[in-house]
């Protein structure tokens, strides 16, 4: 019983370290000639640091977005070139950081470019399970 205790204190101790991400497209924006899509992640729960935002251009290749050395209770935004998201297939964006007792720690994301037949494309984003 001590042993599950224990266990308990310690997965107990680990979710309330975890950040509570808000990640969200926001709109698309011109710059000179490229359409790019503009993200949002805020964090209203435990502060985090060393926060990396990164998106898999290929199974080897991650291109990082953003970093942030702290990642509390305020907005974060950037963009990615609209040639990067597909219509077809998700990219894979992750959010890496560095809890507040010291371990590391992701969420992976789905990022893909709807195009409806009668308004403005727009980009779909949801949660992979870790």
């Amino acid at each position: 019983a001590a042993i599950a205790a224990a266990q308990y204190e310690k997965e107990l101790n680990e979710r309330n370290c975890e950040p509570h991400t808000e990640f969200k497209y926001k709109y698309m924006v011109t710059k000179g000639a490229t359409n790019y899509a503009t993200f949002s992640i805020f964090n209203t729960g435990p502060r985090c640091g060393s926060l990396t935002v990164s998106i898999s251009e290929s199974e080897t290749d991650q291109k990082i977005l953003t970093y942030q050395d702290v990642f509390a209770n305020k907005e974060v935004e950037f963009d990615i070139s609209e040639r990067e998201i597909s219509i077809s297939e998700a990219k894979k964006i992750t959010l890496s950081y560095t809890k507040n007792n010291g371990t590391v720690s992701h969420e992976t994301y789905g990022v893909q470019k709807i195009k409806p037949k009668y308004a403005d494309a727009y980009v779909q984003v949801f949660k992979f399970s870790n």
